[in-house]
Order: C-alpha cells, then structure tokens, then sequence
C-alpha cells in the first residue's frame, strides 16, 4: 500500500477511436501500483489498487476525455484520507475517491504501460 502521499501529472492526447491507452504507472509485483490511463469507454482515470493481485480491484478516479486534444492530467493520493483524486487541466473531476488499504510499491514508474 502506498504509505505516503503523491502527486503525479503528465500532458496527454489521446487519437479518435483509441483504446485503453496507459500515460503513467508504477510497477507492482503483479498490477501496477498507480495508474494513469485512457479507458476504451472515453475517460481519463487515475487509479490505485486495493491489493497486489491478479484481480481488478482498482479504486479509480474517472473524468470524460475529449480525443485530439493536449490535456493535463494530475492524479493525486492522500495516504491520510486515503482520496484518490483526478485533475483535468487544473481541475478536480469528479470528487474524489476514497480507497482502502492497498498494495505497497517500491518499483520503477513507465510511461505508456502498465502491468
């Protein structure tokens, strides 16, 4: 589980018609650890999982994406509250959402992949 709160952020475009596409993750053992994406249902989400497991359990901030266009994204992790929140060009999308105790990362960041 992260123990400390983060910050990450990164300009991203996604093309018209694109599928899941990652911007920013950090390994885990088995999933990553934090994640940065474009969903194939037109969303931008950042998101962190509630355990280092083979099962999607990913607590997820989630924004709409508009394709074609240079955008802003910042995720952000409280460890205190446990806030998973979402920032599209400075702004907060939707509120934020609060997540368990999940699973701890020590590995190295990528751009454009995830586990």
């Amino acid at each position: 589980m992260a123990s400390r709160s983060f910050t990450v952020s990164a300009w991203a475009k996604v093309d018209p018609g694109a599928g899941t596409s990652v911007v920013l993750s950090q390994d885990g053992t088995t999933i990553s650890g934090m994640t940065l994406w474009y969903g194939q249902d037109g969303t931008w989400r950042f998101g962190l999982p509630t355990a280092d497991s083979s099962t999607w359990a990913v607590d997820q901030a989630v924004a709409p994406a508009t394709a074609g266009v240079w955008t802003r994204l910042t995720g952000v992790y409280d460890a205190v509250s446990g806030a998973v929140a979402l920032y599209v060009d400075g702004q907060r999308r939707p509120r934020p959402r609060t997540r368990p105790a999940g699973t701890r990362t020590t590995r190295s960041s990528s751009a454009g992949t995830g586990r």
